[in-house]
């Protein structure tokens, strides 16, 4: 972010950031930092599992899983211009 400021870029006003996995710095950054959360303990969870089976089961089935985010709406994003 502080590049684009650098380069006369206002966040959120002329550019939206937005960040992935929801750190805690996010929060503390200036503009606060809009984010999306992922479930990384859940994910971690489901690997697991998923090894122990690829281990100890003679079958390996390929699975699609999907998993929730959420989006951490903070000062770093805002609606798009308008021309």
């Amino acid at each position: 972010m502080k590049a684009l400021e650098d380069n006369n870029l206002k966040i959120p006003d002329d550019i939206s950031v937005v960040g992935i996995d929801d750190i805690p710095d996010a929060e503390k950054s200036s503009p606060s930092l809009t984010t999306i959360r992922v479930p990384a303990e859940e994910i971690g969870e489901i690997a697991g599992k998923k090894i122990i089976e690829m281990l100890f089961e003679e079958k390996n089935i390929i699975q699609k899983i999907e998993l929730g985010t959420e989006l951490m709406i903070r000062e770093s994003s805002g609606p798009a211009k308008v021309n």
